[in-house]
């Protein structure tokens, strides 16, 4: 990634390893939510992030009064995943993006 007085530019940046950084917190009520594991690209569409558009708009209405890992398994997983998996069979030789979330204590029932 290179930060400059004209923007930011990235190429092939990989994402963290969502399990290890909830392992990391210790025993702290944490939820960590990556666009991709980290072993993929996460993708843009339209000059926006697939993954964190598509959370924007789960949490918005009655999105807002479940818990995080509800609306990360039931609105965005599957739509990002399935959503990258066309990106890639119109570009050809990619992987799909694969978000990922993982919680320590009890950051499974955080609520924004």
């Amino acid at each position: 990634m290179v930060v400059s007085s004209t923007g930011v530019t990235a190429q092939d940046v990989r994402g963290p390893d969502a399990a290890a950084l909830a392992r990391d917190a210790g025993r702290r009520d944490v939820a960590i939510l990556t666009a991709a594991s980290a072993s993929e690209m996460s993708w843009e569409t339209n000059e926006r992030g697939l993954f964190t558009t598509r959370l924007f708009e789960s949490l918005q209405g009655d999105g807002a009064r479940l818990p995080l890992s509800t609306v990360f398994q039931q609105r965005v997983e599957g739509f990002v995943i399935q959503e990258s998996q066309g990106i890639c069979r119109s570009q050809g030789n990619c992987t799909q993006q694969t978000p990922a979330m993982a919680f320590g204590g009890n950051g499974q029932l955080i609520q924004l």
